[in-house]
């Protein structure tokens, strides 16, 4: 089984590859799509602003090739910025469109729940994962995934702006200072994660390993 981390010039890809090291998961680093069709499973990293991140996806050429393979059921894993780049659209600094693959649009966290301005952000620490709809979704490969891994779990989050949706594909949400936002969404075999499972100490390893070595069917 080999992972390909989608390196498009953002996020933490050495934490990322060290992690999958630890769990003994076959992986690379790179932007060739070639050398990322090969690969069984997909990391979208990110760290920074949503803009940057769609047009760095783009000046690579990357952009239909995520969509293809999630629509040909590549297991894809988008982490932090890589989650809400999964999205219809952002508006962070103006609204940019996203990769729509996952129904919601990001916000800042203070204007989603129309709070005051003195919510210190960004948001960071560990965090309690609160379940809402992981059964809704009847995906073997999500259930295994995501359901043994989300429960009393605590995962590692820094973030400023958050995935806001109504629908189904809102999986999971977590909540601070009585401010609920979105944790996990997924649909099909692609998942977000609002949280870092590579600097999640033993949870994220675990969240990792499943979403690896998980079967489809």
């Amino acid at each position: 089984m080999k992972v390909g981390i989608i390196d498009y010039g953002v996020g933490n890809l050495r934490s990322i590859s060290n992690a999958l090291n630890e769990i003994g998961a076959e992986n690379i680093v790179s932007s060739n799509k070639k050398e990322l069709e090969e690969c069984q499973r997909l990391i979208l990293p990110g760290v920074g602003a949503f803009n940057h991140g769609v047009n760095s996806l783009r000046e690579r050429d990357l952009i239909n090739f995520i969509k293809n393979q999630h629509f040909n059921k590549i297991p894809i894993l988008g982490i932090c910025l890589g989650m809400q780049l999964l999205t219809e659209a952002s508006y962070e600094f103006g609204e940019t469109k996203g990769l729509e693959i996952i129904e919601g649009k990001v916000k800042k966290i203070e204007d989603m729940n129309n709070l005051e301005k003195s919510l210190r952000l960004p948001i960071v620490g560990w965090f309690h994962i609160k379940e809402t709809n992981i059964k809704a979704k009847k995906n073997y490969f999500l259930d295994k995934v995501l359901t043994k891994r989300l429960k009393g779990a605590k995962y590692y989050f820094i973030h400023s702006y958050s995935v806001n949706s109504e629908s189904n594909d809102v999986i999971a949400v977590t909540e601070h200072l009585q401010t609920k936002t979105t944790a996990v969404i997924a649909k099909g075999n692609t998942i977000g994660t609002q949280f870092h499972p590579e600097k999640s100490g033993i949870y994220g390893l675990e969240f990792l390993k499943s979403f690896i070595f998980a079967a489809l069917s």
